[in-house]
């Protein structure tokens, strides 16, 4: 049952995935400022869980890759897609083998700051969540959610670099609970 169902939530998160990077390519175009083409991002960080609902988890790793439209020269916007992976481990379980794991897909706004070598942005955005505990089935599977955060950007030792601390709360909450991603990634 619970892999029938995982199933059908996999490949809801594939054609919003699919419908978010269609709409990507024309608000590139659209603007003359921006250069043509997309900046790819591989980020790794850390996943801190807040809110009465992930009580009992503790930090845990995750990952992002994300695709964004070129950031402009002179300040302005960039919209970026992620997909996103975490863990987060039950502290309350000597044994730590029961954990929670989320995938999720985001499509966010990056308001980019005009500075020349750090540049400071913040980003506000939609996305989906799978969340699949290990051990018990309290939690919904799919759910919806805001993301709102800031970054900056810039160049170390010639790889360009950005530091992001964001937050992510979901819409139907789980006891109020949300998630606040820090991570560090690099763009090629």
């Amino acid at each position: 049952m619970l892999e029938h169902v995982m199933r059908y939530h996999v490949i809801d998160v594939v054609c919003v995935t699919l419908l978010l990077v269609s709409s990507m390519a024309p608000s590139a175009a659209a603007q003359t400022d921006r250069p043509a083409g997309h900046d790819y991002e591989f980020a790794v960080g850390v996943m801190v869980p807040a809110g009465s609902g992930l009580r009992e988890y503790r930090a845990g790793p995750t990952v992002r890759l994300g695709v964004a439209t070129r950031w402009p020269d002179r300040g302005g916007s960039a919209y970026r897609l992620d997909v996103e992976g975490y863990r987060l481990q039950d502290r309350t379980v000597p044994t730590a083998r029961e954990s929670l794991t989320g995938v999720g897909v985001g499509y966010s706004w990056l308001g980019v700051a005009a500075a020349d070598d750090w540049r400071p942005y913040m980003l506000a955005g939609l996305g989906l969540q799978l969340l699949v505990p290990s051990g018990e089935d309290g939690f919904p599977g799919l759910l919806g959610g805001v993301r709102a955060g800031a970054g900056v950007r810039g160049t170390l030792r010639g790889v360009d670099v950005h530091v992001e601390l964001s937050g992510l709360a979901w819409v139907r909450s789980i006891g109020k609970a949300r998630v606040h991603p820090l991570t560090v990634a690099l763009r090629f």
